[in-house]
């Protein structure tokens, strides 16, 4: 399934892009802030929405929205997405299990090279189609219970941190 594309709107972060997730697992990425004045029609998604990036090189970022209070905002939030992601919503709905399995070597050695020229991208079918080995329910749930915990520490720390910086050193 696919981000959905939203009229112009204004958006309080930069549209998510590849760069800003780093390195590692980590269930966090980089929200630059816009101030709300950056208007785009963009693909935008909610918050908990688990994204997937198709382009060859960039198949190990995957990221989780956060949950809007976690980040001092109101629900429901949207987030903006400027480069090539594909939102997964697993059957289970334990995205930070799927976070995390989709990062591992096991599975980005399962997936199909994709299509294209210099640039080659993994089609939404052929990531539909690769075979997955999961661990049991309740394993799949106490991960996802362990790193959503985590996750949510991490935002409000991410937030509080970017809150002092900006209000002594400026944006």
């Amino acid at each position: 399934m696919k981000a959905t594309k939203l009229r112009r709107h204004a958006f309080k972060f930069a549209p998510l892009e590849y760069r800003h997730i780093g390195r590692g697992r980590v269930p966090a990425f980089t929200l630059e802030s816009t101030g709300g004045e950056v208007q785009s029609n963009s693909h935008g998604v909610g918050e908990g929405a688990l994204l997937f990036g198709t382009m060859r090189a960039y198949l190990g970022n995957v990221v989780v929205t956060p949950l809007a209070n976690w980040i001092g905002e109101h629900s429901p939030f949207v987030f903006a997405v400027k480069s090539e992601f594909v939102q997964i919503v697993p059957k289970d709905g334990l995205v930070y299990f799927w976070w995390a399995y989709l990062q591992t070597l096991s599975f980005l050695h399962s997936l199909p090279i994709g299509t294209g020229g210099t640039r080659p991208r993994l089609h939404v079918s052929a990531l539909a189609q690769t075979p997955v080995e999961v661990p049991t329910k309740d394993v799949r749930e106490r991960i996802h219970t362990q790193i959503e915990e985590f996750a949510a520490s991490l935002w409000s720390q991410y937030m509080t941190t970017e809150q002092l910086l900006e209000n002594t050193i400026g944006p």
